[in-house]
């Protein structure tokens, strides 16, 4: 979706991802018509024309022959099978993402700020803002917790940039997990609302344009993180996101652990 602003510039206009957008995106990046594509999936050309459109759904058992043929990666594969409202197969042993109860975090805070852990309860699934957070946290992050949320924070306030020595590996792994969590179907109304008050951060658009889902992680393990306190010291922290029980609220811990030592 393009937009027009008041000089009648014209821009491109996040929405939530489809699987239809998806496969269109990447046989076109193959090169290959909707005949050709259609020969090598058994599908007609009108089939794959609606749902490229989101008009007409992949059966659930041809998913992994559409992986093949369009040669897509693990994590895209996952998307696409999220997109597609199904479940991808589990392999190896990955861990699953973490949920925790809803007294975890009165029950283990005081261990945790005793370790010097940074701790924040973001609300609408991680995205939103900060409800409750620790001194470590606010300190390690600046700014975050009076902040929108943690994207506004990283493209639109010059803290993160000072702060976050790889921002721009934080940033592209950080849009590629909203764009896989919007692919959930349950999700898509609260993600189109987010994507639509990113819209105006130019940074956020060119990293979301560029359909990267490299960072998106089964485990709630983020990558760790190279933080520069206000010292200079830069630390390496490793974080992990901690879901509360389903039934209890959409919020979601962020627990961040700093190394011993600096560097």
């Amino acid at each position: 979706m393009a937009v027009s602003n008041v000089w009648g510039e014209t821009r491109q206009q996040p929405v939530c991802p489809t699987a239809g957008d998806l496969i269109a995106y990447r046989r076109a990046e193959l090169g290959k018509t909707q005949a050709e594509l259609g020969m090598l999936l058994s599908l007609s050309p009108n089939y794959i024309s609606r749902i490229e459109r989101d008009q007409a759904q992949i059966a659930e058992d041809m998913l992994p022959l559409v992986c093949r043929v369009l040669t897509l990666d693990v994590p895209t594969s996952r998307h696409l099978y999220r997109l597609n409202g199904c479940r991808y197969p589990r392999t190896g042993t990955v861990e699953p993402e973490e949920f925790v109860g809803a007294g975890w975090l009165a029950d283990t805070v005081a261990n945790l700020t005793t370790s010097g852990a940074a701790i924040a309860v973001f609300d609408r699934d991680g995205w939103g803002t900060v409800q409750a957070s620790n001194q470590q946290f606010d300190a390690a992050f600046p700014g975050l917790a009076e902040s929108p949320g943690p994207l506004w924070w990283m493209f639109a306030s010059p803290v993160a940039g000072r702060v976050l020595e790889d921002w721009e590996q934080v940033a592209a792994g950080t849009v590629a997990r909203l764009r896989h969590w919007a692919a959930h179907p349950d999700r898509r109304a609260e993600a189109q609302k987010i994507l639509d008050e990113l819209a105006e951060l130019h940074y956020f658009r060119a990293y979301w344009f560029r359909r990267d889902l490299s960072g998106i992680s089964r485990s709630g393990r983020g990558a760790p993180l190279r933080v520069r306190d206000g010292a200079g010291q830069v630390r390496l922290w490793r974080t992990i996101r901690l879901r509360p029980t389903p039934a209890d609220s959409d919020a979601y811990v962020v627990v961040a652990v700093p190394e011993v030592e600096a560097f």
